[in-house]
């Protein structure tokens, strides 16, 4: 077994005594960090995460950003230590992570984000400047952003909100259901034309709007960065995604875990203009932005809707004999 898997077995999976957490950490990563040079020095300058540019996945045509471990190695290390039966590999990116899809032992897709460690940038309470932080501050900000997503993903499963089931989380990784089947991921909002397919893109709106109500109303949660780019169209139905930076509300207060339901007003409202206008720019479907956030602040978007009016902007005859040309 290679070092660095002993190392992050050690680090990720063995209990160590309160006292001793900090200094143990402290003394792996720099470890890691060690091995991480020794590496980059010793390798093809395109055969390394390790640098600023990006290089092509040897598991499909995604490409890596700045992380850790090369996706043979996380997924190599996700077999040893039997997280894995079969390692598919990586499936997309993000500012601050990398998805990776597997199969486990009872034969169930599971998709993994792992938290980079040099990248998790993203303000996380009073922590404003990674330039200004040790490495071990930038481990714990890792891991912090791991927790967060992964207890917010919680949150809305327990709340009926539709995401992506979850299932454990270690260190700066957590594990959840994949969305997708053994051909690979489905695919986000923005890369499928619903008419094209059969669906009604009126009626997958209306789906659309009833998650972020259920989400601002029963959940009490803002998702923050609302658009076709964290949606997923899995088996006929949206999945919200990407809930880092979703915060929860408070009707009077603020608290430690809750933003008061006046901070949450304006974001929710930028989440509505931001999912109306790729409809409006795909498919000329127009409904009224303040009507749509009236209606799920007031009261739920269920009792609204059928009273939003579209614009007069939008032809609906035209968009039937568009669905009527295309051959299913």
């Amino acid at each position: 077994m290679r070092e660095w898997i002993a190392q992050l077995q050690r680090l990720n999976f063995l209990e160590i005594h309160p006292i001793g957490v900090k200094t143990v950490k402290e003394k792996i990563y720099n470890e890691l960090r060690t091995a991480r040079k020794l590496r980059s020095k010793n390798t093809k300058s395109d055969d390394t995460t390790f640098r600023d540019d990006r290089r092509a996945s040897t598991h499909g045509e995604h490409r890596e950003g700045i992380s850790e471990f090369t996706t043979d190695e996380v997924g190599e290390f996700l077999l040893e230590e039997g997280l894995a039966k079969k390692f598919f590999g990586l499936v997309g990116q993000g500012k601050e992570a990398n998805v990776y899809w597997m199969k486990d032992h009872r034969n169930k897709l599971l998709a993994m984000k792992m938290f980079r460690i040099h990248t998790a940038s993203h303000n996380f309470n009073s922590l404003h400047s990674r330039s200004h932080l040790s490495d071990t501050g930038k481990l714990e900000i890792a891991e912090r952003l791991c927790t967060k997503e992964y207890e917010n993903l919680v949150w809305l499963a327990d709340h009926g909100v539709r995401v992506p089931h979850p299932v454990m989380r270690k260190e700066f990784m957590y594990f959840m259901e994949f969305l997708g089947n053994k051909r690979g991921p489905s695919p986000l909002l923005r890369n499928v034309k619903l008419d094209q397919l059969g669906f009604d893109p009126i009626e997958t709106l209306d789906e659309i709007l009833d998650q972020l109500d259920m989400m601002f109303n029963k959940a009490e949660m803002v998702h923050g960065d609302f658009s076709e780019h964290n949606l997923i169209f899995h088996m006929e139905k949206i999945y919200i995604i990407d809930v880092l930076q979703s915060e929860r509300y408070h009707s009077k207060f603020d608290t430690p875990e809750k933003i008061r339901k006046r901070a949450a007003l304006p974001i929710l409202k930028r989440d509505i203009q931001s999912i109306l206008d790729h409809f409006a720019t795909k498919y000329r479907i127009s409904y009224g932005s303040d009507d749509v956030f009236a209606a799920i602040d007031q009261s739920g978007i269920d009792d609204v809707m059928p009273d939003i009016e579209m614009s007069e902007h939008f032809d609906q005859k035209a968009y039937e004999d568009e669905l009527k040309r295309v051959e299913y």
